[in-house]
């Protein structure tokens, strides 16, 4: 797949990203919220992010990283703060391990943690809940709407996700820029060399010190620690693009049609459900113009959401 993103897509990736890192810094702090996931293997396993409560609020955005990201990333938590200032409580939740922790790896179809946040003892006072997911948080978030939810989840909302794990794996291991695949693969490595020498994993630390691609990083940690037989295994039960029709909820879906790491083309053929609405604008990936403009547009999308049904 050729797709040329244009000195346009790249800007937008990587000029809020920086701009965010110096600006967004000051204001960030120590998580404060934890909830606790049963799991299989360890028992459970223990998650973290950064909750914003808001008395008298009757809504709360739950807001998901990307992959290889952290709930403070600057995209995410330029989203975390325009719920707020939208009237909505929030939380910004770090998928297992993306704290660093040490306490698991993620995948791209495990939303355990998405429904335990979703249950968990600070939301309970909330009527209505919502999902935001950035990049391969997006998928997350799209794949639990399609799940047994939370009766109180209104609608969720996918930001530049990629939504067929092959498709999507295929374009960034062979078409994106090498810096973007360094980065996020950086992200990956760190998360699961930390969850080996926690949990004892048994990955092979030297093979992941190696790997340059997701699919690399994916046969040798997701595989292996969710007991998928191989990577196409694991990409069929895990990907969401065949599941859109069960979405339980209204979806949204932005893109921007330079993405430089999810193209356009890796996801037109795939969004198709009755109750996705799909929108395209100028940007890259995660960044687009006005600042949190597209962020704003997602939250009143989803503040009308119930009306859609």
């Amino acid at each position: 797949m050729k797709v040329a993103a244009g000195w346009h897509g790249h800007w937008w990736t990587l000029a809020p990203w920086a701009f965010g890192s110096l600006r967004a810094l000051p204001e960030r702090r120590r998580e404060n919220y934890v909830v606790r996931v049963p799991d299989a293997r360890h028992g459970e396993v223990r998650l973290t992010g950064f909750f914003a409560p808001r008395e008298g609020a009757r809504r709360c955005a739950v807001v998901v990283h990307g992959l290889g990201g952290i709930a403070s990333a600057p995209y995410v938590w330029r989203g975390f703060q325009a719920a707020q200032r939208a009237g909505f409580a929030a939380l910004s939740l770090n998928l297992r391990g993306a704290d660093r922790s040490g306490e698991d790896i993620y995948h791209a179809g495990l939303t355990d943690d998405l429904h335990a946040a979703l249950a968990s003892e600070e939301l309970a006072p909330y009527e209505e809940l919502y999902l935001i997911g950035y990049s391969l948080g997006g998928h997350v978030a799209l794949k639990a709407a399609c799940e047994a939810v939370d009766p109180r989840l209104v609608a969720v909302a996918a930001i530049c996700a990629p939504l067929d794990l092959s498709a999507g794996r295929s374009y960034f291991d062979r078409g994106a820029a090498v810096f973007y695949r360094r980065h996020v693969v950086s992200g990956m490595r760190a998360i699961a060399l930390a969850a080996d020498a926690r949990r004892s994993l048994g990955f092979d630390r030297a093979a992941i010190a190696r790997a340059r691609t997701l699919a690399e990083m994916d046969s040798l940690t997701v595989v292996p620690r969710f007991g998928f037989r191989d990577l196409a295994d694991y990409d069929a039960q895990a990907t969401v693009a065949p599941r859109l029709s069960e979405l339980r909820v209204p979806a949204l879906y932005v893109g921007a049609s330079r993405d430089p790491m999810v193209p356009r083309a890796a996801v037109e053929p795939f969004a198709r459900s009755p109750r996705l609405e799909v929108r395209w604008g100028r940007g890259g990936h995660v960044g687009f113009p006005g600042g949190d403009a597209v962020d704003r547009e997602v939250l009143s999308w989803l503040s009308g959401a119930r009306s859609r049904g």
